[in-house]
């Protein structure tokens, strides 16, 4: 944070506490009390972006790919086909990535950083994780993937778990990979446009900023909170919180990426990754957030991009 910006935070600190004696900042829950993803979860995710190759190999091991998948399983890439979309990964895997390609290396970013989705009502399980990821390889000598013979993606991931009792083993139900080939890591003007409306709540304009969602059925989760947020009248009543609880930040956008449908062609999401920093309940703090956007297009002549729905990937704030 710049020092210019940490003065400010703690001088409007300081005005509010005399101006309001009721103003006090409270003691909060430790994010240490949350769960983490754990080493397995890390594990997973690297076999994932591998494609179930092992270290130092860099070729799919496709059965080895379909292991981290549960029974109930789907995967949504356009690596994946065609249609983009995927029940038999071991199949898939054989057809479009082993047959295609001579070599294939992965990555992640942001330090190895994990984006979870908790729900309280499940004791604060997180069952969802977003990540940013590289993918880099060729194809073979007789083939093309998507029209090149190398590619060098930068991919936003989420992936759903199931867990399996008696012990707890998780395995992913649904992947879904974020990009479209000839992005190349950027929005067009209108999702950024959309993007920025979002995360900054339009200055507080929160009657407009639910015009930002599709008719009365858009709607925004958030990792931590227990609530769905609704229609119009619950959206603005989680915007009318957000900007009460964050009293002034700023937000800054990193990675972009949208994926399109594999036969219309129109775009079905967008994803980002984003930091806010600013005065949050009284206290200066920093969340590390990705968001997902489910689009669809109004039935207004202009057909305009709205949001159908919002999650929102992050450690939960601290209570």
């Amino acid at each position: 944070m710049k020092p210019f910006f940490q003065l400010l935070v703690v001088l409007v600190v300081t005005l509010r506490s005399h101006a309001d004696p009721n103003f006090k900042i409270h003691a909060k829950k430790a994010s240490s009390d949350y769960p983490k993803p754990d080493a397995a979860i890390m594990e997973t995710v690297q076999t994932y972006i591998s494609w179930g190759s092992s270290l130092g190999k860099t070729m799919p091991d496709c059965q080895r790919f379909q292991n981290i998948f549960g029974v109930n399983r789907s995967w949504v890439s356009p690596f994946a086909g065609i249609e983009y979309y995927a029940y038999d990964i071991d199949k898939t895997c054989q057809q479009q990535l082993a047959m295609n390609l001579s070599w294939h290396a992965a990555s992640l970013q942001e330090g190895q950083y994990l984006y979870p989705f908790y729900t309280p009502r499940n004791s604060y399980i997180f069952w969802k994780v977003g990540f940013v990821w590289n993918a880099v390889g060729e194809s073979n000598s007789f083939r093309e993937v998507f029209n090149r013979k190398q590619y060098d993606f930068t991919i936003i991931t989420t992936l759903w778990f199931q867990i399996y009792p008696p012990n707890n083993v998780s395995y992913i139900f649904n992947a879904a990979d974020i990009f479209w080939p000839d992005t190349e890591g950027k929005l067009p003007t209108v999702l950024e446009e959309l993007v920025d409306n979002y995360v900054s709540f339009l200055g507080g304009d929160c009657k407009t900023w639910a015009e930002l969602f599709w008719s009365d059925v858009g709607m925004v989760t958030v990792s931590g909170d227990d609530t769905e947020y609704f229609g119009p009248a619950e959206l603005t009543d989680y915007c009318s919180k957000m900007v009460y609880m964050w009293s002034s930040y700023v937000h800054n956008i990193h990675d972009r990426s949208y994926s399109a449908d594999g036969y219309s062609k129109t775009i079905d999401h967008v994803a980002f990754t984003w930091t806010r920093t600013g005065l949050y309940q009284g206290r200066v703090k920093t969340d590390q957030i990705l968001t997902v956007f489910d689009i669809v297009y109004d039935k207004t002549p202009t057909a305009d991009l709205k949001i159908s729905s919002a999650v929102d990937y992050l450690m939960p704030a601290e209570e």
